[in-house]
This record gives C-alpha cells, structure tokens and sequence, in this order.
C-alpha cells in the first residue's frame, strides 16, 4: 500500500483544503502540500511529499518555494546545514494569512484603485456611464475597506478571536 493510500482521510482533506485555495487564487497543490506539513507530527523533506503525494520533484520544490514565499511553511534550523531540508508549517496561520493580505491582495487593490482614479479623473464626457463608474468606485472602496478590516482582524490574538466566536 502506498503511503498516499496509507491516510486517505488525510489525502482526501487535502485535496479538499487544496481545492478551497484553488478558489482564493493559490494552486491546489500548494494547499494539498500545505495540509501534509501542517498535520504531521514530524517536519517532512522534499522526498517525503514525493513518496506522500506521488508528484514530481519539479513540482514539490517549486511548491515549496512559494509556501515559504507567502510565510505558510518553514525550514526547519536543525536541517539549514544538511543536504536533506526539512520544513514544517508555520504555527500562527492568522499571521500568515495577514501576510498573504498585505503581500498579494493589498498592492492588486491599490493598483485597481489607481487604474479606477486616472479614469475618472480623465474619462471623455460620455465615454464611461458616470453612475456606474461611481457604483463601481464605491465597490471598490468597500473591497478596501474589507480588506482593512480583515488585516486588522488578523491582528488580534487568535486565542481571544476563538473565545469571541464561541460564544454563538
């Protein structure tokens, strides 16, 4: 039995996390990955996600590469010196997500917002519908405010967010 069919839950939810990743913009894989190093009771190598998963090694560094990019997973420091790197997950999830915010979604927003000041700030008359350009500025500003919110959000203790949402 291989080692992919030795957990199946633990594939199967990976693929599941995977798939809700896909969803927010990242690849499956890194999700699939994520979940693995995330949930093993040892940090894992490069050559032990290829036996897990049956990929390349191709595609494992380079999902690698961008998990550590985006601060979801680490080296280990008891490997930085060994030829075989082993990684663990970073245990503050909430202050990678934060990351991720500031690092990727921040910049396309401020972008977006630039793009969406130039034209209306230069649109020809009747070029552009002038209310749903406004609509439009107004979505965008309630995308940014969102994302504020949900910075600041990933600013407070996670102990004290889990007590506030169980108090349902």
């Amino acid at each position: 039995m291989n080692e992919k069919n030795s957990i199946p839950h633990l594939h199967e939810l990976a693929e599941k996390i995977g798939g809700f990743i896909e969803y927010w913009g990242f690849k499956k894989i890194h999700g699939i990955i994520w979940t693995h190093v995330y949930l093993s009771p040892s940090p894992l190598s490069a050559g032990d996600l290829i036996a897990r998963l049956k990929i390349s090694k191709a595609l494992v560094s380079l999902s690698l590469s961008d998990l550590i990019h985006y601060g979801l997973i680490v080296q280990t420091p008891e490997s930085a010196d060994r030829k075989t790197k082993h990684y663990r997950a970073t245990p503050d999830v909430f202050a990678s997500i934060k990351n991720i915010l500031e690092t990727r979604e921040t910049p396309m927003l401020q972008e977006i917002q630039s793009r969406f000041d130039t034209l209306h700030a230069k649109a020809p008359e009747g070029s552009v519908s002038k209310e749903r350009l406004e609509d439009l500025g107004r979505m965008i500003e309630g995308a940014n405010e969102g994302l504020r919110n949900l910075l600041l959000l990933a600013s407070v203790d996670p102990s004290f967010l889990s007590a506030f949402l169980s108090q349902k």
